[in-house]
């Protein structure tokens, strides 16, 4: 949005591979199985649904919705969604060591005790 305001770049990640989305739920819900099998199914469907379309099916929602400006939605690009999966339990155990290290978390937690079933 800045550079279509004529802001001048100076540096970026690619814009186009950038994307991340996380699903957590609390205790309650991910100990009923029934519902979060219901929940991940859901999410997977809108995902198919989201990688179907271009961005420019959603110009008004991305205008009028959200605020982008006319210029910026017309070049906007959709990222490519994954369905929903579980962080391989290594990754969560480090991004969880690593919070402890800088002192982000005080205590040490266990990355096992936070991975949940996902519905295929």
């Amino acid at each position: 949005m800045a550079k279509a305001s004529g802001l001048k770049e100076i540096a970026k990640s690619d814009p186009k591979t950038y994307q991340t989305t996380i699903l957590g739920v609390d205790k309650k819900l991910g100990d009923d199985k029934a519902t979060l099998a219901k929940l991940t199914t859901a999410y997977n469907k809108a995902v198919a649904q989201i990688n179907k379309h271009k961005a420019s099916d959603y110009q008004e929602i991305l205008t009028k919705d959200l605020g982008f400006p006319e210029a910026v939605a017309k070049n906007y690009t959709l990222p490519h969604y994954e369905k929903a999966g579980r962080v391989p339990a290594k990754m969560l155990q480090a991004a969880f060591n690593y919070a402890k290290e800088e002192g982000i978390l005080k205590n040490y937690i266990d990355a096992s005790h936070y991975q949940l079933p996902v519905a295929k």
